[in-house]
């Protein structure tokens, strides 16, 4: 697993919290996008999970494809993901460390 940090964006900190806040008690989940180790826009994604959006996440393929267009219409580049975890504690799920 690579150790690389990324700087959040004040901005992009407060739409991640907003998008937590739009979605609960369902999880979300949304693309980071930036350059050179500074993330400058979060993009929101649908969570389509048939298993129970209040448990699970799932990003289509097309979804992920308009953030990565999203990116490159910002000069920037897609850095990684951010997800929540409603009334759970804020680390990594044993199913999301099974599934990365």
């Amino acid at each position: 697993m690579s150790d690389r940090r990324f700087e959040l964006d004040h901005g992009v900190a407060r739409a991640i919290r907003r998008h937590g806040e739009e979605t609960f008690p369902h999880e979300c989940c949304g693309a980071l996008i930036g350059r050179a180790g500074r993330t400058v826009a979060a993009v929101a994604l649908p969570n389509m999970t048939e298993e129970g959006p209040r448990r699970r996440f799932l990003v289509r393929p097309s979804d992920y494809g308009v953030a990565e267009q999203r990116a490159s219409e910002m000069g920037g580049e897609l850095l990684g993901f951010y997800h929540s975890h409603p009334d759970h504690p804020a680390w990594p799920s044993q199913f999301d460390l099974d599934h990365a």
